[in-house]
């Protein structure tokens, strides 16, 4: 008895420490997110400027228009660098961000507004982050945005003029760039809209833990008990000067990658010229496409219901737009009463898996269909089964940490 005893005061021991340590560190750090996403959309706005004076695919030709930039332009090759490693590590903010906000319930009332302006404030960074992706006129660019467009013109009764609308032509050209152009300069409006619309309902509402807004009628004395530990670590200026910390931190890694390392992110043909009568061997997106891009190649096959068909490339590009369209109705589908997904062991569990489904789904897109389509198709039938199954099942269940 004695041994069990020490055992399971070790356990308990090793347990709170553990939990001690995530609340120091990963809390502010993950909490820290918003910060560096709102500091790289910032450093994006500015450089992006910097380079809209100067870029003139009119005069100098669309590839040839961002060489004068870094050649002759004084620290021009700095501004651009500064831009795109901003576009980078704004994305991986955001994401790392997003998984916050899913694993804390940040979703939930009375913050579901602030959820849904800031999924808003993503799809519209997608675009704005698509429509750059072409503007270097690069390998990678000019056939990554090929094979997305190509998908557009399978939609029914629209879709070749949708296609005609966007392009301008038969294929990407002079005119699809000058299209993309304009939107990527007037985009950054509605962008800083929707960053003061989601920081002003941000701060509209106690920005607290979530349980501390809404603790369960059912939870345990103990845990109510630390609700005034939990105030003091949450509040300022333990939590913002913790935050600030990590976010220096990451604007030090930010700055190692950007100066030393920045192939980690930029792919081989990026710098090269875009040929059109040269089709790479493996055509992918930027990192942060990927796991749409990998929603866009599950389906090889067209579902036939008699006369009617639906192609495989439509049924690609509606899971791609649901994958994200889903998003907007996470608080409707996940309502339990609980916060924390640490505090409902098996619905952590299944968040845990579903986040791997994401990383896996993009993993699965930097390998011909042909090898990985496998694991493409199992992640994404278990993206939309936690959203549309797991999660309304156990909003009303009594999964809880007793």
């Amino acid at each position: 008895m004695k041994k069990n005893s020490a055992f399971s005061s070790v356990y308990l021991h090793c347990r709170v420490t553990t939990k001690a340590m995530c609340d120091a560190f990963l809390s502010p750090f993950f909490k820290g997110m918003g910060k560096a996403s709102a500091f790289f959309l910032l450093l994006l706005i500015i450089t992006g400027l910097l380079l809209a004076f100067h870029f003139d695919p009119v005069k100098h030709g669309l590839h040839d228009s961002l060489l004068v930039i870094k050649n002759t332009l004084p620290y021009g090759w700095l501004i651009h660098l500064l831009h795109q490693m901003a576009g980078h590590f704004f994305f991986l903010a955001v994401y790392l961000h997003l998984a916050k906000a899913i694993y804390t319930g940040a979703y939930k009332p009375p913050r579901h507004g602030v959820w849904f302006w800031g999924v808003f404030l993503y799809c519209i960074m997608m675009v704005a982050a698509f429509t750059g992706y072409v503007l270097p006129w690069s390998q990678t660019g000019y056939w990554g945005a090929t094979v997305m467009l190509n998908m557009v013109q399978s939609v029914p009764f629209f879709g070749p003029t949708l296609y005609a609308w966007i392009v301008g032509g038969a294929s990407l050209g002079q005119e699809t760039v000058a299209r993309f152009l304009y939107i990527h300069r007037l985009l950054p409006v509605l962008i800083v809209l929707i960053v003061y619309v989601h920081v002003k309902k941000l701060r509209d509402i106690i920005s607290t833990h979530p349980e501390l807004q809404h603790p369960p009628t059912t939870a345990k004395d103990s845990i109510n008990n630390q609700k005034n530990i939990l105030i003091s670590a949450f509040f300022w200026p333990s939590l913002a000067s913790r935050q600030n910390f990590f976010l220096f931190l990451i604007l030090i890694f930010a700055a190692f990658v950007t100066f030393f390392h920045s192939e980690w992110f930029n792919q081989l043909g990026s710098t090269v010229r875009a040929d059109p009568l040269q089709t790479p061997e493996t055509i992918r997106p930027e990192w942060y496409f990927l796991p749409f891009f990998a929603f866009l190649r599950i389906f090889t096959h067209d579902l036939c219901f008699g006369s009617f068909v639906i192609e495989a490339k439509l049924i690609g590009i509606l899971a791609m737009c649901s994958s994200v369209g889903i998003l907007f109705f996470l608080p409707l589908l996940e309502r339990h009463r609980l916060y924390l997904a640490h505090a409902r062991p098996f619905y952590f569990i299944l968040l845990m898996i579903w986040f791997a489904a994401i990383f896996a789904l993009g993993f699965s897109a930097t390998y011909p269909p042909s090898t990985m389509l496998w694991l493409g198709r199992v992640s994404a039938a278990y993206y939309f089964l936690f959203l549309l199954v797991f999660c309304p099942l156990m909003s009303h269940s009594k999964d809880f940490v007793k």
